[in-house]
């Protein structure tokens, strides 16, 4: 009955206030030929023993093994029982593959250009698991074993412990209690490893060493590690960065990462990296220049995102030194009160810029729009600068801008937009505007921002539910 079954999940099955020694599953399992992905989390076991999962070793089309949320310890028992010709997940007949560029729960980035990608695909649960929701994994990443571990109680990682393993390339043990330096050791059996999550553990990364051996991986997961690096005195490498010479994406989330560190990241391979939620308002700290050029040496970094660094400026150093190859940043949620556009010059790729949820007051503190403009950003078609506190527009700062097509302007302080708002190039190219949840004022001098809301092809974002007059009262 059960042999052309191809998803089985038993997760949480468990007996009440037991835990048991170990996994032992029946016979039958043997029989299920068809199956491709099994599912035991929660059931609650200490053990990963190779005589308990016999019966799985000869199925040919299993992909994907969960055995997430239970309390599997550092070693499996007996590992060495394994016979060299059962890997435990056999190859795959056909290659499968990870999209994540897909579309998000809000639409596509395309419909919704205000959200990064979401991933989309048979490893989503996995994916989400190990990401902001925000984030877009790399495309077209082709796993053909995943076995997840994640949120058990492993305290350490040692070769043994994958051994019959060795044809996994998808790999999660995040949210487990490892604290251990990473020395280039600890994954010498899953040399075919492409995906890593390592999040939510106590990863020391000392050693130029580290992760050495898994030099086909991708993608790789180190947030939430922040344990070692608030700890003072200790320093950290990221040298380890050169040896992953096929490494496309790497989280870097919520580690509170400020000083002590290398003075630049290197990486001739990298394309997005997550730094959010660290500690940027240290390492750029006026008058200190350790750290200007953290991320000058990737050269193929098309996304950067350093949300969440409690940035109060941006030293024009560090735009000036930005890669060339830089397509999307965002530096939303910081505490910033002014943007050096006059140094944006070398970023002529950039297409997504996202700055909302700052404390710019003004585009330009200054005044001077012949230096401080968008004109140097050739290519840009989004700017985000929703959850400001700007409070008036200027025409000269879009001046021969058009790129643009979309700009969002919601729950700043703007109470006037007039003909000397954005200029005719602008509206041309404009194919959404937001200006929501600002307190506008509704008066004669508004009679052209009333024209143009009734004669415009340009799509007005929340226009019947969020724009609200100010003034008059009556609103």
């Amino acid at each position: 009955m059960l042999q052309s079954v191809q998803t089985l999940n038993l997760g949480y099955n468990y007996r009440s206030l037991v835990t048991f020694e170990n996994l032992t599953l029946s016979e039958s399992f043997g029989q299920m030929k068809a199956l491709k992905s099994l599912i035991i989390n929660g059931y609650f076991f200490r053990n990963l023993a190779a005589d308990g999962i016999k019966p799985l070793f000869n199925l040919s089309n299993l992909e994907t093994l969960h055995f997430q949320t239970n309390f599997i310890r550092d070693k499996p028992k007996d590992h060495q029982s394994v016979p060299e010709q059962h890997c435990l997940l056999p190859p795959l007949r056909e290659e499968r593959e990870w999209s994540w560029t897909g579309a998000s729960q809000e639409g596509t980035s395309a419909e919704n250009p205000w959200h990064w990608a979401e991933p989309k695909g048979r490893a989503e649960e996995m994916v989400r698991n190990s990401q902001s929701s925000h984030l877009n994994f790399p495309a077209g990443i082709h796993c053909n074993k995943t076995l997840d571990l994640s949120f058990n109680s492993i305290h350490s990682i040692e070769p043994a412990q994958f051994k019959g393993l060795e044809d996994i390339d998808c790999l999660n043990l995040s949210s487990n209690y490892i604290s251990q330096p990473l020395n280039g050791s600890q994954f010498l059996t899953l040399r075919s490893l492409k995906l890593l999550d390592l999040s939510h553990n106590r990863f020391d990364l000392y050693y130029g060493s580290a992760l050495q051996e898994v030099h086909h991986l991708v993608v790789l997961s180190l947030s939430n590690i922040q344990f070692h690096f608030t700890i003072k005195g200790l320093g950290h490498k990221f040298e380890f960065l050169t040896n992953l010479s096929s490494l496309k994406f790497l989280n870097l989330d919520n580690n509170q990462i400020g000083i002590r560190i290398s003075k630049h990241l290197e990486s001739h391979s990298l394309e997005t990296l997550i730094f959010s939620r660290n500690r940027l308002d240290i390492m750029w700290m006026s008058g200190r220049n350790t750290y200007l050029e953290f991320f000058a040496k990737l050269p193929k970094l098309t996304l950067l995102d350093i949300s969440f660094n409690k940035l109060d400026f941006i030293p024009a150093e560090v735009i000036d030194t930005l890669p060339e190859s830089l397509r999307n940043l965002s530096i939303a949620y910081n505490n910033l009160y002014d943007f050096p556009w006059d140094k944006t010059e070398r970023l002529k790729s950039l297409e997504f810029l996202d700055l909302s949820n700052n404390a710019l007051e003004m585009l330009v503190t200054d005044g001077d729009f012949s230096r401080m403009n968008l004109t140097k950003l050739t290519n840009l078609t989004t700017l985000n600068l929703s959850y400001n506190k700007i409070r008036s527009l200027h025409k000269e700062f879009f001046s021969n801008v058009s790129s643009l097509h979309f700009l969002n302007l919601n729950h700043n302080k703007i109470k006037m937009i007039d003909e000397s708002s954005f200029p005719n190039t602008l509206l041309k190219s404009l194919q959404h505007l937001d200006v929501s949840s600002n307190p506008l004022r509704c008066t004669c001098e508004a009679h052209w921002f009333l024209i143009f809301l009734k004669s415009t092809c340009i799509t007005i974002d929340h226009f019947s539910t969020s724009m609200q007059c100010d003034l008059p009262e009556s609103k």
